[in-house]
């Protein structure tokens, strides 16, 4: 069978799983119209085959192809298939089944579940597009179609009475309004490709690169080249959420209208899997002509420019410290989950600005094994909420003892998330780290420095939250329930995923060049030290201070509380973060002074046009005129 065919069926089968779903919602028969069943049947109808085929795609990674027809003029419709967009495909159809399978369970008592399905496939399905267009058009519109979803999985529970619903729909908003300013950025980079290159083919625009573009900067080809990066990359960053100041996933106890107030299956599937990966998406796409080496042809202008390099790894440390910092001070549970899932997807863009062939194989192989982690987090989180229904941790501890097995899933899960061997984040983490110590991009080792310690504070802040849930005190007026199957399949699936990363690889040698080869389509020296550490400093290291940092962890909250850190909470710097970071940095007082005010106003000005409608005509009649007259007199057409 074609891989054409197979990733024109990725798209397919997920946009007819939308019309089935609504059928399905319209029998008569209760059963399938308002139980488990149409569930079920949607997962083992589209998201499982969906998942199927992305696996048999891979078998296509050493092939390269594309197929296209005339829409408008000068506009094309097409596929095309290659190593990114296969990988990108496998991580996103077999991980949105993963989550797909939990939300069976975890949605089982939503009215609204046909809603749910229909933008949940809807999402999968714009991803898969744009994942596999083969133009600038139909790459833009395949994830403008997925942030439309992701907006209406947000706002999901808007229709719950009072703060909760509105809060839900503001979440929703705030996501699309800054959606908006990353479609912006990068609509004008694909814009001054169409201008400089004269086209929108992203298989021409590879060739065209070595080209002399039409300069629209001045009379240097460099500042056009330039001006073009610079919108794709700050475009991708901040589609994926990684620009503190327009960090939509995340807001604060006080100002808490942000993904925590969506089901926390749609935060897992949006940050893990589908949005917040579209920038990483785009930069890979990209990567071939931000790291091209040639000159330019005719000129011998040198082509390699550090600027995107040095942009993304800045702005991923930033988001970093700032998703570690949440989890540090957070209190919902659903927060804690979406912050650690931001963190190492940050991890994946630091380990791409090391601008070399490591730093971006690292970055879709951290993907791949931090993925399974991120979930495991947040199956574990669901199954708390599910089973108690409460999401803050103050009001929780003593977990350990009404849930034992959860216990021992969830010290495995953050293990495998804090990157510990030998699971596949400890492998993928290590690569990141050789990566910046390797790389030649300007201040690649300060932000390996930065890096490596808030690797070591992530250890800390997603252990700490972990300890507090399961150890204590539980209170005797809380009810449980008991823990639902198929979410501890799931979480079980997670967990296995996740190892299994790590064991496949020492089986098969690792570090082993083909691996990396697997990646790039190129051989790669890794240069390792060892077979199981990159470096003999920094990964003995990162082992020694991670499984300190770890035991130290679970010794000081063993009665949930630590109560001999008390006097470092009770300091002013101390208060002052968790206030600072309690009302969302403040954030929403911005988004209030540039955004809101500015709509509010809006709405309220053409409120009052339709009311005084006729007065406001003549007022617009006469403006008009004065405006012409002053138009033909400095023009000197006189009147």
């Amino acid at each position: 069978m074609s891989g054409l065919l197979l990733a024109a069926l990725l798209i397919i089968i997920p946009a007819a799983g939308t019309l089935i779903g609504l059928f399905l919602s319209q029998l008569e028969d209760s059963v399938a119209a308002e139980g488990k069943t149409r569930d079920w049947m949607l997962f083992i109808l589209i998201f499982l085959p969906t998942a199927i085929i992305s696996i048999v795609l891979l078998t296509y990674l050493r092939s390269s192809s594309s197929f296209s027809i005339a829409w408008l003029p000068g506009i094309e419709i097409g596929l095309h298939l290659n190593r990114t967009s296969i990988i990108f495909a496998c991580i996103i159809a077999n991980f949105s089944a993963l989550i797909a399978l939990y939300s069976i369970s975890f949605m089982s008592f939503d009215r609204y579940r046909t809603q749910y399905w229909f933008f949940y496939q809807l999402t999968l399905a714009a991803m898969m597009m744009g994942i596999f267009s083969n133009n600038l058009f139909w790459l833009f519109g395949g994830f403008e179609v997925a942030s439309i979803g992701a907006f209406f999985l947000i706002s999901h529970w808007h229709r719950k009475s009072g703060d909760e619903g509105q809060k839900a729909g503001n979440a929703a908003i705030r996501y699309l309004i800054i959606s908006i300013c990353g479609d912006i950025f990068l609509l004008i980079g694909f814009g001054l490709i169409l201008v400089a290159f004269n086209t929108s083919i992203l298989g021409e625009l590879f060739d065209k690169w070595v080209a002399v573009p039409v300069k629209i900067i001045g009379r240097s080809s460099t500042s056009t080249r330039s001006i073009i990066t610079f919108f794709l990359v700050f475009g991708a960053l901040i589609k994926s959420a990684q620009i503190p100041i327009l960090l939509w996933p995340l807001g604060g106890k006080s100002k808490d209208y942000d993904l925590a107030k969506s089901p926390i299956t749609v935060a897992a599937f949006l940050v893990t899997v589908t949005v917040g990966n579209i920038g990483l998406f785009i930069l890979s796409v990209f990567q071939p002509i931000f790291s091209t080496t040639i000159t330019e042809i005719g000129t011998g202008v040198p082509l390699f420019s550090a600027m995107p390099f040095v942009l993304v790894g800045w702005f991923a440390i930033l988001t970093l410290i700032i998703a570690i910092a949440l989890m540090l001070t957070a209190d919902n549970i659903n927060r804690i989950a979406i912050s650690a899932a931001i963190a190492q997807l940050s991890f994946s863009f630091i380990g791409y600005s090391a601008g070399n062939s490591i730093g971006y194989a690292s970055s879709i192989f951290h993907l791949v094994t931090s993925i399974p982690a991120s979930i495991a987090v947040f199956v574990l989180m669901g199954m708390i909420i599910e089973s108690i229904r409460i999401r803050n941790i103050s009001r929780l501890g003593g977990l350990k003892n009404k849930y034992p097995s959860l216990f021992i899933f969830g010290l495995i899960a953050i293990l495998s998330y804090s990157g510990f061997f030998p699971f596949g984040t400890h492998f993928s983490l290590d690569m990141i780290f050789q990566a910046l110590l390797t790389s030649s991009i300007p201040s690649s080792k300060v932000i390996l420095a930065i890096s490596f310690i808030c690797s070591i504070l992530l250890i800390f802040a997603i252990t700490k939250p972990f300890m507090k849930l399961f150890n204590g005190k539980f209170e005797g007026d809380l009810s449980t329930r008991q823990l639902n199957k198929n979410s501890i399949s799931v979480e079980l699936m997670a967990l296995v995923a996740s190892a299994l990363s790590g064991f496949l690889l020492i089986f098969v040698g690792y570090p082993n060049p083909k691996f990396v080869s697997l990646l790039l389509d190129q051989k790669v020296f890794l240069g390792y030290d060892s077979p199981l550490f990159s470096n003999w400093l920094v990964s003995i290291l990162y082992l020694i201070l991670g499984i300190g940092i770890f035991i130290s962890t679970m010794i000081l909250y063993r009665d949930g509380k630590a109560t001999v850190l008390d006097k470092i909470r009770n300091t002013k710097f101390v208060s002052f973060t968790k206030k600072f970071f309690a009302n969302g940095m403040y954030l929403d007082n911005v988004y209030e002074a540039s955004v809101f005010q500015p709509i509010n106003f809006l709405s309220r000005f053409f409120a009052w046009t339709r009311i005084k409608a006729p007065f406001a005509s003549i007022i617009w009649a006469v403006l008009a005129l004065a405006l012409l007259v002053s138009i033909f007199a400095v023009l000197g057409g006189g009147i």
